[in-house]
């Protein structure tokens, strides 16, 4: 089966991973927005069929192979945390792992050295 792709964050970057996803011949699964509000309109606008009301709903969908983080800084150390950490370590192996393992970050941050240990502990 194809590479499905879920989208965290529906502003401008979100839009942008998106279309260079769709040109690579990559599905996107679902987007997850601010809000479960947002999301369902930005999915629309973006022409995507699906919106997680939740981190946990995406990291629940089994299509969703790699996750695009484009949120706001703030919020990626958590949500690449709970991304990595998801599910059963025998679970992770069996994910086709793209850099750095099933996420991408857009515009990356500086972040404390225990913070980033963390996500790979």
């Amino acid at each position: 089966r194809m590479t499905g792709a879920a989208v965290i964050g529906t502003g401008f970057i979100g839009g942008v991973h998106i279309e260079a996803l769709r040109r690579l011949g990559v599905t996107v699964t679902g987007v997850l927005g601010s809000s479960p509000a947002r999301g369902a309109e930005r999915a629309a606008a973006l022409g995507v069929d699906k919106s997680y009301r939740t981190l946990a709903d995406l990291l629940a969908d089994r299509a969703v192979d790699v996750v695009h983080v484009t949120s706001p800084n703030a919020a990626h150390y958590e949500q690449v945390r709970d991304i990595l950490h998801a599910g059963t370590a025998e679970k992770r192996r069996s994910i086709r792992w793209i850099w750095p393992k099933d996420v991408h970050q857009s515009r990356p941050r500086i972040i404390p050295r225990d913070e980033l240990e963390s996500l790979f502990a």
